[in-house]
């Protein structure tokens, strides 16, 4: 009992000996004059939502919206880019857009068309689109009969010496032929893919003369092989 009390003597000894606590601020200087207290409430609601252009409130929260459909006056601003550039004046734009949204009209494109038209980045590949639309880009397109000399061509030109990854090329260069047979190609774009020396990334190396759609198409197509 003895020994305790004396260890509790020592104890309050050494608490109140040594220099006093140092204050970071001055007495009465960072501290809360409001007596209800400083705390900062915590709000659960959400700090931002977006507008009704970047979200439809009545579709459901993850389920995808849909795509709006490209109009002839989408069309006629998209292709008059093209024409005039997207940096002229609305005065000189203004009868461009009015010339193809006219165009659109009386060749009746589609909505497929349309769409194509209106996301095309270059003559080439509104001309691909709707020909009839743009009569003045004459393109000429791979014969069927001959994609499966071209596949040969790519073929011979580019392989690996990895089991697993010459099989994977296989199947692609299968695609690729098909792609040949049936998504259109252009001339310049079967030429590209039979010469280039990355034979085997056609999509990639050739992107340069392949119009949008093809080279979308081709992406997807790729992109399916495993």
């Amino acid at each position: 009992m003895l020994r305790l009390a004396c260890v509790l003597v020592a104890v309050t000894a050494c608490a109140g000996s040594g220099p006093p606590a140092t204050r970071l601020f001055a007495a009465g200087a960072g501290e809360c004059p409001d007596s209800s207290g400083c705390g900062v409430p915590v709000h659960d609601e959400p700090k931002f939502a977006p507008s009704d252009e970047a979200h439809d409130p009545a579709a459901p929260d993850g389920a995808p919206q849909p795509v709006r459909e490209a109009t002839c006056s989408d069309v006629g601003i998209s292709v008059a880019a093209l024409e005039v550039g997207n940096y002229a004046s609305e005065a000189e734009r203004a009868p461009v857009e009015t010339k193809f949204r006219a165009r659109c009209r009386t060749t009746k494109l589609d909505r497929t068309e349309r769409q194509c038209v209106a996301e095309a980045s270059d003559a080439v590949s509104v001309a691909y689109c709707a020909p009839r639309f743009w009569p003045q880009q004459v393109l000429s397109f791979v014969e069927a009969t001959e994609c499966a000399g071209i596949a040969q061509q790519i073929r011979d030109r580019g392989t690996s010496p990895q089991p697993r990854v010459r099989e994977l090329w296989e199947r692609q260069l299968s695609e690729l032929q098909r792609s040949c047979e049936q998504d259109r190609w252009t001339v310049a774009f079967g030429e590209c893919a039979r010469t280039m020396q990355q034979a085997m990334y056609v999509p990639t190396y050739c992107q340069h003369v392949a119009p949008s759609l093809l080279f979308t198409r081709l992406q997807d197509r790729i992109a399916k092989v495993k």
